[in-house]
């Protein structure tokens, strides 16, 4: 069984331009990556988020604690 889930979330969301951070996006008041991270939790027993530099203050305020 695998228990690690690796979520890449680093990119800089250039085709959702004019808007900016699309896994920030709320659908039904969450964030799109939530719903990920939400998904990915039913099966694995870790997740990690591996984002950039410039949007990990705002993803971090958004994420549950076992996320790391």
């Amino acid at each position: 069984m695998i228990r690690n889930v690796l979520l890449l979330a680093g990119g800089v969301s250039r085709r959702f331009y004019p808007f900016s951070d699309k896994l920030l996006w709320k659908f039904f008041d969450k964030p799109f990556l939530l719903h990920q991270i939400e998904l990915f939790s039913r099966h694995f027993e870790r997740i990690i988020v591996v984002v950039s530099h410039n949007v990990k203050e705002k993803i971090s305020r958004e994420l549950p604690k076992n996320v790391i």
